[in-house]
């Protein structure tokens, strides 16, 4: 009498197929972790550009209005306001300065150029912060003349 033997193994392209779809698997999760991590990593550098930006408008707030030279383009708030240094990791700038026409009212129109008759007491002021792997985050704010 025969014996029929009922042990059946596994054959090499089977084992090799089912290497192939766990590294796969692997590649995938990798690669979701890797995304998520960079996606709060950008959150995270959002939110707090946010908070370092308002922080840097009220350091210019407190500062003392500085009138501009009739007809100049200069921006009079350059450098960084007294007391005021940005986290590490963040840059902080006055990206414009905008003055009021001296003319207009609702709305108020603001130029680039100093008026060419002097200061008109009002001025608006783009603040911007930037960190190292975001974009920047800007925020406008007026200043007047005591």
């Amino acid at each position: 009498m025969q014996t029929r033997s009922t042990e059946a193994g596994e054959t090499l392209v089977e084992t090799l197929i089912t290497v192939v779809l766990l590294g796969l698997l692997a590649t995938g999760i990798v690669g979701a972790f890797a995304s998520v991590i960079t996606v709060s990593n950008f959150d995270a550098e959002t939110a707090g550009a946010e908070a370092v930006v308002r922080t840097y408008a009220q350091a210019w707030q407190r500062r003392a209005y500085v009138d501009c030279t009739a007809g100049s383009s200069a921006n009079p708030y350059s450098g960084k306001p007294p007391g005021y240094s940005p986290p590490a990791g963040y840059t902080a700038a006055v990206s414009a300065v905008r003055f009021w026409d001296g003319t207009s009212s609702s709305p108020a129109a603001f130029v680039t150029t100093c008026p060419a008759g002097g200061d008109a007491g009002l001025q608006e002021l783009v603040v911007s912060v930037t960190p190292t792997d975001a974009p920047a985050t800007t925020l406008t704010i007026d200043k007047r003349a005591p």
